[in-house]
């Protein structure tokens, strides 16, 4: 019996903390793992009811195998039936986690389902609480957090948004949201006076984690099924007319409407929120009958989406019901709602059956989070396994209730066992293929013969498009990049890269048109400057609109990637020098002032300094470093949330020999967070020890992010490193800034390590391909 128990626990605790995880998708060892392990699993169990009663009979089981059809008639007419296919795997995977459920509440084990349930609940609020401290006190325990904010400023500007034990905040809010209530419910109809102590603790604990993701769906599921769970508290106790009550939960919902509409955070988001809905609404104009296809939705909203909402990251229309009818079609709407339905009435069922009101209690909680999962699958999509299992457990606890061992037991059935055995025995098959051709991939990107490795797991999965466009980057010529973008029109990288090589052979016509197709499909990201760039050359458009392009990209630069317009590049051609002018007159003080310095421009110093901006300006232009901390200093009583005023401010303490309070400025600098600041460049200069002060200039300028949202949500969560080709890349922070890099890559040189100095100097033109390194003087 221990065994068993201890098994269990560890079966939940992978699912939820291991391969259900985001670290499925992250490491490829547990991926492979997780297809091995629960193919396994399922097979195992799947043979023990073969050999025994079957597959246990629920009241849900004629829609589930409808579902079961639906799915697999929406896949083979998909717009990626490989990747249909695939992503229903994970809804295989979650049917079965629901058998095994209902099988233990059948067989009288709910205590053990509930008590495992329990115990993880309570490990994420211990693993939160390990975030926060770590957090607070700089304790090092995840990344980012080697410094802490106890020993700097007690009461931080803004509390951690945490996420750490399911990787992302909004997935946590969903896995705790619902549990608030159950734990709830559980304590107060427990007859051990110390187990109800410790589950409304839980319950307590929980809601703080749920407040700290600082979710709004996370709250409107939880604000949700804690009036749904009072107001049946309420009608089964029969103690106010059913009227009111209905009118009090109408007005609760709607001034919970009117909270939510208000809400700061709204306005970007929730623009981007309605045009995946609308898309979502237009792919089922387009696919009434069965939809774009199971889990592809991601891969169709790139041909749907408002360009200007464009978000690679986007994998769901964040609406269930919206999600169900883009990828299902009409077949999937019927059978959703005819699940919803018996449902419904299994829970009712159920509840008329439990002899005491405790267990009625129960029931109601469970229906009550159920609901508050379904309100808040208004606003988003969970398909992860940890938030998918609390789904199950509530849907399998509704309609089974609390049993015992004694209780007679449904007959189970064999033949959808036997069914459910081959479909799992298939995908063992095809997901041992696709994993060797992941490995061959992952190799490709190792750099462990590149080229080759990628054709091979192209050979071995050729349906995959990600091969295909493995192969083309490396092979980087026109002909491999046309032919993937045959596959994968909405590739944007693919586009610009194209761009690069068109205009290597001097065709700025072509280069200029697939710079244009990729500003088409993803205009946020700053294209436009090369728009400008090419047309500039060839004479492609217009003066007002190169300079419209410029500015554009300035912008994206300035917002997306903190940079400045600093570098030379900025005032090579009189149509940059006027989008600078024309744009520095939208800048800030401070940050035009920086600019204005940079390129030489005339500045001045405010006469009567009123904002925080005036304030820094007057310090950078202070004839004394006392002068400068005065300035500094007003600057960030005015605005003490900015790290970069922090960072100034350290210069001036360094000039004026005040060696540590510029180490304290720094380090809140870096809590912070700087923009136009390099706070390890500025303690290098103040780092004696050679190692250290070298980690610090290897680290001075924020790493160069490639996106990979595109491969994530197009091929199943797998990586990619499509970078841009350097001719196509945003335009570098300035000399000034790389300028450390380029002085360690001299210390390199002069101490005879030419490699070492080739690597560095190679990363500066990664970095900033624009930048000319002779521009720092000699390189020799």
């Amino acid at each position: 019996m221990r065994s068993r128990r201890l098994t269990f626990l560890f079966l939940a605790f992978y699912f939820v903390f291991l391969g259900g995880s985001a670290y499925y998708t992250l490491l490829l060892p547990l991926r492979i793992f997780h297809h091995v392990f629960v193919s396994i699993l399922m097979m195992y169990w799947l043979i023990s009811r073969i050999r025994d009663e079957g597959l246990p009979r629920t009241p849900l089981d004629p829609a589930i195998f409808a579902a079961f059809g639906v799915w697999g008639i929406t896949a083979i007419t998909s717009i990626d039936p490989r990747m249909s296919f695939e992503m229903l795997w994970f809804v295989l995977l979650h049917v079965f986690l629901f058998y095994v459920l209902v099988d233990f509440f059948q067989r009288g084990r709910y205590r053990l389902v509930m008590e495992t349930t329990f115990i993880l609940s309570a490990l994420v609020v211990i693993i939160t609480t390990l975030e926060l401290a770590s957090w607070y006190f700089g304790l090092g325990i995840i990344p980012g957090t080697e410094v802490g904010w106890f020993n700097i400023k007690p009461i931080p500007p803004e509390m951690l948004r945490v996420s750490l034990a399911m990787n992302i905040s909004t997935l946590l809010a969903g896995f705790v949201a619902p549990l608030i209530v159950i734990a709830f419910a559980w304590g107060i109809t427990s007859k051990r006076k110390d187990y109800r102590r410790v589950l409304l603790g839980l319950s307590l604990s929980l809601l703080i984690v749920l407040v700290l993701t600082f979710s709004r769906g996370g709250l409107m599921s939880f604000g949700t099924s804690a009036a749904v769970f009072g107001g049946l508290q309420i009608v089964r106790r029969q103690s106010f007319p059913r009227w009111l009550i209905g009118v009090g939960l109408a007005l609760g919902l709607g001034l919970f409407g009117i909270v939510f509409a208000m809400s700061t955070t709204r306005s970007s988001g929730d623009a981007g929120r309605l045009d995946m809905y609308q898309s979502a609404i237009e792919m089922w104009i387009d696919h009434p009958i069965t939809g774009v296809g199971p889990g592809v939705y991601g891969r169709a909203l790139r041909q749907y989406r408002t360009p200007e909402q464009a978000r690679d990251k986007l994998a769901s229309a964040h609406n269930a019901p919206l999600n169900t009818v883009a990828e299902t079609g009409l077949f999937g709407v019927v059978v959703s709602i005819w699940l919803g339905i018996l449902l419904v009435n299994a829970w009712r069922n159920t509840w008329k059956r439990q002899p005491w009101h405790g267990q009625k209690i129960r029931l109601e909680a469970t229906i009550a989070a159920f609901i508050g999962m379904c309100v808040h699958s208004m606003v988003d999509v969970f398909t992860v396994t940890p938030v998918v299992l609390v789904l199950l457990l509530l849907v399998a606890y509704s309609i089974t209730g609390q049993r015992s061992s004694l209780d007679i037991r449904p007959p189970g059935r064999k033949t959808p066992a036997w069914i459910g055995l081959i479909i799992v025995l298939c995908y063992a098959g095809f997901l041992l293929q696709a994993d060797r051709a992941q490995l061959a991939y992952q190799a490709s990107l190792n750099g462990i013969d590149p080229l080759k490795n990628a054709q091979r797991a192209e050979s071995i999965d050729p349906y995959l498009n990600l091969y295909d466009l493995q192969i083309a980057y490396l092979e980087n010529t026109i002909e491999s990049y046309q032919s993937a973008l045959i596959l994968e029109p909405t590739w944007d990288v693919g586009w610009m890269n194209l761009a690069a090589l068109y205009e290597a052979q001097g065709d700025l016509s072509a280069a200029y048109d697939a710079v244009q197709t990729a500003v088409n499909i993803m205009p946020l990201r700053g294209y436009q400057l090369h728009l400008a760039r090419l047309a500039e050359s060839g004479e492609l458009a217009d003066e007002t609109t190169i300079i419209a392009w410029y500015i554009n990209g300035m912008r994206y630069s300035t917002e997306a990637l903190n940079r400045l317009p600093l570098a030379a590049f900025w005032i090579e051609t009189p149509l940059r020098r006027a989008a600078l002018e024309s744009y520095l007159e939208t800048l800030p003080v401070d940050l035009a002032y920086r600019v204005r310095t940079a390129h030489g421009y005339p500045t001045s110093r405010p006469t009567v300094p009123t904002s925080a901006a005036d304030y820094w300006v007057e310090g950078e232009t202070a004839t004394t470093p006392q002068d400068a901390i005065v300035a500094f200093t007003e600057a960030i009583r005015l605005d003490d949330n900015n790290g970069d005023y922090y960072a100034s401010r350290a210069r001036a303490y360094i000039a004026a020999g005040n060696i540590q309070t510029a180490r304290r400025d720094l380090t809140l600098a870096r809590l912070y967070g700087t923009r136009f600041e390099y706070p390890n460049a500025i303690e290098a200069i103040i780092t004696d020890d050679p190692r250290s002060r070298e980690a610090l200039i290897r680290q001075a300028l924020p790493g160069r992010v490639i996106p990979a949202e595109f491969a994530a949500v197009l091929y199943g969560g797998r990586p990619a490193t499509f970078d841009l080709l350097p001719a196509v890349r945003p335009i570098g922070p300035g000399k000034d800034a790389l300028q450390p890099w380029f002085n360690l890559a001299q210390e390199y040189r002069r101490a005879g390590n030419e490699a070492e100095a080739a690597r560095i100097l190679q990363a500066i033109q990664d970095y900033a391909p624009d930048q000319d390194l002779d521009d720092f003087g000699s390189t020799n």
